[in-house]
């Protein structure tokens, strides 16, 4: 947790205030530090490898880069069952995420 929030404060300002923001969305859905590292894995995972929660728990376990990066946590890894439920988490607040990203692409753009 330490190493995420030092990479925060290493941000430019106004990516700083994206972030920050992307994660009290997380928080304010009721999210623990556990499935903010969860779904941020998941999310690198899927994107780079596009496979299913079961695929992407195996490629986790045998190469834990993308949790690590995120836990801060050497040899981290998210449970299965974690996998297949923050989908659902992820879909209850997409709106919210959707919303944050866009600005902080309108922002890389300028």
């Amino acid at each position: 947790a330490l190493l995420h929030k030092q990479r925060l404060t290493a941000l430019h300002p106004k990516r700083k205030n994206e972030s920050r923001r992307l994660r009290e969305v997380f928080e304010v859905a009721g999210k623990i530090e556990n499935k903010i590292q969860t779904a941020i894995s998941h999310l690198i995972v899927r994107t780079i490898y596009s496979q299913s929660e079961l695929s992407s728990y195996h490629t986790m376990l045998d190469s834990s880069a993308a949790c690590e990066l995120c836990s801060g946590e050497a040899g981290w890894t998210p449970g299965l069952n974690a996998l297949y439920k923050i989908t659902d988490d992820l879909f209850a607040i997409k709106k919210e995420i959707c919303q944050i990203l866009n600005r902080f692409c309108k922002w890389l753009k300028h």
